[in-house]
């Protein structure tokens, strides 16, 4: 009875392991332009096997300006689904959020520079970096426009 229940224990953990996902090396930016109305993007195929369970992001935008970010999942070529979005990132700094999302699958990373707060946009470009737990080296320090 304990070689069965010891086999089953073993046979269970090797199943745990097998279906185990690792985080992605994910590093990815886009660069929008303030105060028009579109929105730019940048796509990511996260591989099978692996996910993002904190997609971490760092943004600069120029002064008094925010981005609003959203992240659309597209699962086994479905049609978008909205994941997550942020809408209060003003200035130059860094925000996290906590959300696992499995692989196979494509995230498309949107951004809009606009207005903080509803206050009028100032010209120029916002940066935004999306990237995992892997790739803290991918962003750079604030350099606030």
């Amino acid at each position: 009875m304990r070689n069965a229940v010891l086999g089953l224990l073993v046979l269970t953990l090797v199943s745990i392991h097998a279906f185990a996902q690792s985080e992605a090396s994910m590093c990815v930016s886009v660069t929008d332009v303030c105060c028009d109305a579109g929105w730019s993007s940048v796509d990511y195929n996260i591989p099978a096997g692996k996910q993002i369970t904190v997609t971490y992001i760092h943004y600069d935008t120029p002064t008094n300006n925010e981005v609003n970010v959203e992240c659309i999942g597209f699962p086994n070529g479905e049609p978008g689904e909205l994941i997550w979005s942020r809408a209060d990132l003003c200035g130059c700094g860094n925000a996290s959020h906590s959300e696992q999302i499995a692989g196979p699958n494509l995230v498309r990373f949107r951004v809009k520079c606009m207005g903080c707060n509803s206050e009028n946009c100032h010209l120029g470009s916002a940066t935004v970096y999306f990237y995992t737990s892997t790739m803290t080296s991918c962003p750079p320090s604030c350099n606030p426009k």
